[in-house]
């Protein structure tokens, strides 16, 4: 019992008999009966530990690699994380552009059938004034009043067509700026997901 080894070997298997019950008591009859001197004791306590603490160290090196592992699966799950939220955010702006785009179309397309309306009312009312002229143009053929109502019903005429047109033209102006619109929303909704 005088070795050294054979003193730690004893006292660390006292140790784990000891630990299933929580009360040292194998280590006490260990240290009473077959390591008596004090110090024997004191060399024999210091190896015990030291061997306890390269053991704890041991453990210590196990327990921080698989804290490693762990904080990199935590990275790894936040930029998927990351990812998934930048995609969402980039497919709601596109949505948000095509929608912006679909409206510019349908305000467009009713603003052209709103001028495509006027123009064909307008062109109807100057059909309905022009049978009415021609009636009253039979009724005073040759008469002087009637060349200068001529006149003036034929510069009538003209400026109504060409109000029609015009009306035309602002329609499909409006549908290309409204285009436009739509497709510089759409554009910008891009840029800003990127």
């Amino acid at each position: 019992m005088r070795s050294q080894d054979v003193a730690i070997n004893v006292l660390t298997a006292a140790k784990d008999v000891d630990k299933g019950t929580g009360v040292p008591i194998a280590e006490t009859l260990v240290k009473a009966f077959l390591l008596r001197g004090n110090a024997d004791t004191m060399h024999t306590q210091l190896a015990v530990t030291l061997a306890d603490q390269k053991y704890m160290e041991k453990e210590l090196a196990v327990v921080q690699k698989d804290l490693a592992a762990v904080e990199g699966k935590i990275q790894e799950r936040e930029v998927k994380v990351k990812s998934i939220m930048g995609d969402h955010q980039v497919q709601k702006l596109h949505r948000r552009g095509e929608e912006w785009k679909q409206l510019g179309s349908l305000a467009a397309e009713e603003a052209a059938a709103v001028a495509a309306r006027t123009s064909q009312a307008t062109a109807e009312e100057l059909q309905r004034l022009l049978q009415k002229l021609s009636v009253f143009t039979d009724q005073l053929k040759d008469s002087e009043t009637l060349k200068a109502l001529r006149e003036k019903t034929l510069e009538a005429a003209a400026q109504a067509q060409k109000a029609a047109g015009s009306a035309m033209d602002s329609a499909a102006e409006a549908k290309e700026q409204l285009e436009a619109k739509a497709t510089d929303a759409l554009a910008q909704a891009s840029r800003s997901a990127a």
